[in-house]
C-alpha cells in the first residue's frame, strides 16, 4: 500500500522496477501503480525533487514535452 511508502522507499521501489524491466521513470510509476491497484494521484506525495527530475527526463525522450536545454553533467 503506498500509504506505507515514504518518498525515499518509493524511490528506491521505482529505481529497482526500472532496472528489473528496462523500464523509464514514467512506465515504472504506472507499471507499480498497476501491481498495486492505485491511483496515480495517490503516489504524487510520494515524488521527490529526483524523481521529478528523472519523470522529466522520460517525458523529454519520448516527445511528450518540449526538451530544455541543460548543462552536460
Amino acid at each position: 500500500n503506498a500509504m506505507f511508502l515514504t518518498e525515499e522507499s518509493f524511490f528506491k521501489t521505482i529505481a529497482n522496477i526500472v532496472v528489473e524491466n528496462n523500464f523509464d521513470y514514467i512506465e515504472a510509476i504506472v507499471f507499480f501503480c498497476e501491481e498495486n491497484d492505485l491511483d496515480i494521484e495517490e503516489i504524487i506525495p510520494l515524488i521527490n525533487r529526483t524523481m521529478k527530475e528523472k519523470i522529466k527526463v522520460s517525458a523529454e525522450d519520448k516527445g511528450l514535452v518540449k526538451r530544455e536545454a541543460r548543462l552536460p553533467i
